[in-house]
């Protein structure tokens, strides 16, 4: 099975055609919502494998995205991992509007087949109330 490198959720991950590089933007470690329920509009999850010997060339993968580590799926997206004689793979998930209905963690769960092979978690926490500040100007 591959072994996974890297793996992360963040608000923009973009790969540059002309030279094939990644650039994160905004990495999600935390989120702290004006209120619940809140969501997450857009999000990206980078998932970054590389073979470990004679492997197939491709495989089934599949994202699950949990607000607890016993709740059922928020969302769930499975893709094609296809090595196409390389070495490495790397997999851009796109995800639109994450519900968050309390504080906790908001996982993300990598697993080809049965087999866990990433876990990126992202922190909710405690919506604060707004702060509310006097002051007096001079004229």
């Amino acid at each position: 099975m591959p072994r996974t490198v890297l793996m992360l959720c963040a608000l923009g991950v973009v790969r540059d055609t002309e030279t094939n590089n990644i650039s994160v933007f905004n990495i999600l470690e935390q989120v702290t919502p004006g209120a619940f329920p809140a969501v997450v509009p857009e999000s990206r999850v980078l998932v970054m494998l590389e073979k470990e010997g004679e492997e197939p060339e491709g495989v089934e993968g599949k994202l699950t995205v949990k607000m607890d580590e016993d709740a059922e799926p928020i969302q769930a997206v499975q893709f094609r991992i296809d090595f196409q004689g390389k070495r490495s793979f790397r997999a851009i998930i796109f995800l639109r509007n994450l519900p968050i209905l309390h504080a906790g963690h908001l996982h993300f769960l990598f697993s080809i087949g049965t087999e866990e092979k990433g876990r990126y978690s992202v922190l909710v926490k405690a919506p604060t109330p707004p702060a509310i500040e006097a002051g007096t100007i001079p004229t």
